[in-house]
């Protein structure tokens, strides 16, 4: 067997031909010997842990490369993204869409399982120590009827509504008769968490609840949203079939499309952009701002079908 001899030089050049395997290994087998750097901006400083939340870099490179197969210019300025404690988001005016990077640890099973009346995603992307969620944007806050009755509902349901404010549910544009003004759902998705079988069967037994009915009545109102938002969600899954694999660039343009036509009909609403909005909402309006003019300079250097992109 080979032996180093007892010195610091011995020691120094057992670690130097040890870099040289891992090295010629690495290269074998086809692995990069160093990932790409994580590019110094508001946003990704953001994401390791530079306001609340703390990924580690695999996460970070994950959530950048949504962005790149979603056709999407990541944010970079700090007036782009808000930053939350449970995660981030970003608003797509043009589209009516918001991606939702939600951390993975915060996320209930209330959220995970498809709670009724809590808004649900386009399409949910594992990047690691979070999920980013493609999310249809809708009218933002309502009437204080609107926002008790949903209280209820969820209760019903033995999910509890926890963050009880405005800014914290909206109404999609699923018109019943029950709901002439929209079907209200809860936008922030961390607001809600499953309420235990004690206080369930107590507020149930207050409450004279009938479970079977409440059910039946929440899944109507579910199964109006599926259907509206069926064919984003079949367009979205047909450009990216497997989440982790490559996107289709050409099918995520044509998904986008389709958003935007929603957009113009009224079936996917840019609520931020209300001219009465206020607090949170008013600063939603801003930050999609100046993100659409991140992603107007990113399309302005994109290159045409047949093309190379230009030279940096």
């Amino acid at each position: 067997m080979l032996q180093w001899p007892e010195t610091e030089c011995g020691h120094r050049n057992m670690r130097n031909v040890l870099s040289i395997v891992r090295e010629k290994l690495s290269g074998a087998f086809g692995h990069a010997a160093q990932e790409p750097a994580i590019p110094a901006t508001p946003f990704t400083g953001c994401l390791r842990g530079e306001h609340f939340l703390r990924y580690d870099d695999a996460t970070v490179r994950n959530i950048l490369g949504v962005f790149g197969k979603l056709g999407l210019p990541p944010p970079v300025s700090s007036a782009e993204f808000m930053k939350g404690s449970e995660g981030q988001l970003v608003f797509l005016s043009r589209y009516g869409l918001v991606l939702r990077i939600e951390e993975k640890r915060y996320a209930t099973p209330a959220q995970v399982k498809g709670a009724p009346w809590v808004l649900q995603p386009l399409k949910s992307i594992d990047a690691g120590m979070a999920v980013v969620a493609v999310c249809p944007a809708c009218h933002v806050g309502g009437s204080m009827a609107q926002l008790v009755f949903l209280k209820e509902r969820l209760r019903a349901q033995d999910v509890n509504f926890s963050d009880f404010q405005f800014v914290n549910f909206g109404r999609l544009p699923v018109k019943m008769p029950l709901f002439p003004e929209g079907v209200p759902v809860v936008i922030d998705r961390g607001a809600v968490s499953e309420l235990t079988e004690r206080v369930s069967v107590l507020g149930r037994a207050l409450e004279k609840e009938d479970p079977a009915r409440e059910s039946a009545f929440a899944l109507e109102a579910r199964a109006a949203a599926e259907t509206l938002y069926r064919p984003l969600r079949q367009a979205l899954d047909d450009a990216w079939p497997d989440a982790s694999g490559p996107a289709d660039p050409a099918k995520m343009q044509q998904f986008f499309k389709l958003c935007a036509v929603y957009k113009e009909e009224g079936k996917l609403v840019a609520g931020w952009d209300d001219p009465a909005a206020i607090d949170k909402t008013k600063d939603a309006a801003r930050m999609a701002g100046a993100y659409e003019t991140r992603l107007a300079a990113a399309e302005r250097l994109r290159p045409a079908p047949g093309e190379k992109a230009p030279a940096p």
